[in-house]
């Protein structure tokens, strides 16, 4: 599908939406997915006069999670429903099930695992977009472009810069930038630090995720997060981050001829993308894996921000033939679990495949 056949088919589904259809949107428990989530919100109360009666931000170890968005669709009536920023297309079956209670639009910016369009579902995936790399197109910046089509979203645009910094490609759209500060009279650090509160709500307190989102498509300007009471989450976070992060060398396992880490953290807040993010800045040219375990699941997020190692390719491959082991993401960054009786099985999968060289990105 090209740019001009995505952008006709998603001013179809919007205009196939009305006052008399209950809406829903389910996004990524992330910066990035509630951004794109609040961009939505906005433009459909904008355009109908009606706010989505369910709004769903989906956290990928959650395994229930299919369940209870497809019990809400059923209980509130659904007909129309958005999933934004979710690589939901490993999942054919789920969409099926949707799809016998409303319709659908997918927008994402993952990597395309099955083609879902169908007569009940619109598909849209970055690549349809753009000739970059997708994990550069983030959703945010998706949904900001696509609706900008059929409503004036302008307000949003620093929600959008927010969700672009959160998935960390502020140099892919630094002339974005410049437009949204100057017309707004911002500082970039005032979107970092808006970035940053969302992130630590994620983690600290995903309960309140739901309503953050209500907040962002009302707010007009980023001062009026900072000065919210979600800020609070922010310094908690970046205190426990920080030490993390000085520990790494010191506690990590390293293949330095691979340029290979593996680093197990413990806590109990879900931090390891936030810390392995962070690491990975640092150390742009390495393959950094932070690992994090409750009682039953090991779970890991990749990171190589030079991008010469495919993270979604590695991890894919790694969990193969796992049993329950899952995995996806982007070729920068990727995430997955299994089982925790299957981490030396995992590492080892992991340090062959980057020896044999299948997951370079050339």
């Amino acid at each position: 599908m090209n740019s001009a056949k995505a952008i006709t088919q998603f001013k179809k589904f919007i205009k196939s939406i009305s006052s008399k259809n209950n809406t829903g949107i389910v996004f990524h428990r992330d910066t990035d997915g509630v951004c794109s989530a609040a961009i939505a919100f906005h433009s459909i109360k904008k355009l109908f006069g009606k706010s989505p009666k369910f709004l769903f931000d989906y956290d990928y170890n959650d395994s229930d999670a299919f369940e209870k968005i497809l019990a809400q669709v059923k209980k509130k009536n659904i007909s129309r429903l958005l999933i934004l920023d979710i690589g939901i297309d490993q999942n054919t079956e789920f969409i099926k099930q949707l799809e016998k209670h409303c319709r659908i639009i997918h927008i994402d910016h993952h990597k395309i695992y099955n083609n879902l369009s169908s007569s009940r579902t619109t598909f849209i995936k970055a690549s349809f977009l753009t000739t970059m790399d997708p994990s550069k197109y983030v959703t945010s910046k998706m949904c900001f472009d696509l609706f900008s089509a059929v409503a004036d979203v302008s307000e949003l645009d620093w929600v959008s810069c927010t969700g672009i910094i959160g998935d960390m490609n502020y140099d892919t759209w630094r002339s974005f930038f410049d437009e949204v500060i100057a017309e707004k009279n911002l500082k970039l650090g005032q979107l970092e630090k808006s970035a940053e509160i969302i992130n630590a709500c994620s983690i600290l307190a995903p309960e309140k995720f739901v309503s953050l989102c209500r907040f962002l498509q009302k707010a007009k300007h980023p001062t009026e997060l900072i000065k919210s009471d979600f800020s609070q989450f922010r310094i908690r976070l970046y205190r426990t981050k920080n030490r993390f992060v000085s520990s790494f060398w010191e506690k990590a396992e390293h293949f330095p001829k691979q340029s290979l880490h593996f680093y197990e953290i413990k806590s109990k807040l879900k931090i390891k993308s936030t810390v392995v993010d962070a690491i990975s800045q640092l150390y742009r040219d390495q393959t950094i894996i932070v690992l994090q375990r409750d009682e039953e699941m090991l779970s890991f997020s990749a990171r190589r921000q030079d991008f010469k190692i495919k993270c979604n390719y590695l991890l894919e491959q790694a969990v193969k033939g796992i049993s329950g082991g899952r995995a996806g993401g982007h070729i920068p960054a990727a995430a997955g679990s299994v089982s925790v009786d299957f981490e030396k099985e995992l590492k080892e999968n992991i340090i062959k495949i980057v020896k044999s060289g299948s997951a370079r990105n050339v």
